[in-house]
């Protein structure tokens, strides 16, 4: 925690296979459940992991109001409001049933 403070990084927990663990010690949140340890939370809904779906998808987690205006801009191809993008999109869509 101390090189993520010191460098103000942006810690990302792959959460795919942890969902309802608990860590032995407590993340930035001061919570030691997994998908809250640190800044955002991916979690996979592949159908071969512990939350399948039909297909891939995913989802991200955050209390960062920042930060989940960048991933929600990053769903929507890139953009933040109609018409206008503030990232590079990609057009990556869940599989159809």
């Amino acid at each position: 925690m101390d090189v993520v403070k010191r460098y103000r990084l942006i810690v990302i927990e792959d959460n795919a296979q942890a969902i309802g663990a608990q860590a032995a010690i407590p993340g930035f949140n001061g919570t030691t459940v997994t998908g809250s340890l640190g800044h955002a939370a991916a979690i996979s809904f592949y159908p071969t992991k512990n939350l399948g779906a039909l297909g891939d998808a995913g989802a991200v987690v955050t209390n960062d109001d920042k930060l989940a205006a960048v991933v929600r801009a990053l769903a929507r191809y890139g953009c933040d409001r109609r018409y206008h993008n503030i990232y590079r999109g990609l057009n990556c869509r869940i599989d159809e049933m």
